[in-house]
């Protein structure tokens, strides 16, 4: 089974608030499908990006640098001309810029206004520069969105995780009929 890390803390809130109307505890807005009625949401300030930071919760190292996915739901008000271009980072615990989402746009094809799924897999050189102290410690997520008609529109992110692969199983310790033993040998 796959590790899953979500959001458990806010770093920035910037222009971001929470589907209460505040900008207390962002993080708890975007740890579910999107699909429940929660997220965070900005409006275009006519000009310049708008962005947030999340820590995300601990997990075990993998110890391998394949299989790491971020995984987000968007969506915007613009009835999905495709304004608004919606990106991610992926940082260590430090701050250190780890990996960058292509820009994603929202189609809603639909026409319904829901949440779209987004994502992008790491390079393998993106997730072997992630520390170990980093996955225990908690990565960050920098949220970003930035309306390119400057039109006022308003910006949503419903859900946001990392996906990761199984730490490693330890090697079990030798046995003796189901007790561990101890052999010396004198030479």
């Amino acid at each position: 089974m796959a590790q899953t890390s979500m959001a458990s803390g806010d770093i920035t809130d910037g222009n971001y608030y929470n589907s209460a109307g505040n900008q207390t505890n962002l993080w708890q807005y975007i740890t579910a499908s999107g699909n429940n009625g929660t997220y965070i949401t900005t409006e275009d300030q006519m000009g310049g990006a708008q962005s947030c930071t999340v820590r995300l919760s601990g997990v075990t190292d993998p110890d391998v640098a394949t299989g790491h996915r971020v995984e987000l739901t968007i969506k915007d008000d613009s009835g999905g001309g495709g304004g608004v271009e919606f990106t991610a980072k992926l940082l260590d615990s430090d701050g250190t810029l780890r990996s960058t989402s292509p820009a994603f746009t929202y189609d809603d094809p639909e026409g319904e206004g829901n949440f779209e799924k987004k994502g992008w897999t790491l390079s393998t050189s993106n997730a072997n520069a992630i520390s170990s102290a980093g996955y225990a410690a908690g990565l960050r997520l920098e949220l970003v969105t930035d309306d390119q008609m400057m039109g006022g529109t308003n910006s949503f992110f419903g859900w946001a995780s990392l996906q990761l692969p199984d730490a490693p199983t330890p090697a079990p310790a030798a046995t003796r009929n189901g007790s561990a033993f101890l052999m010396f040998v004198d030479t």
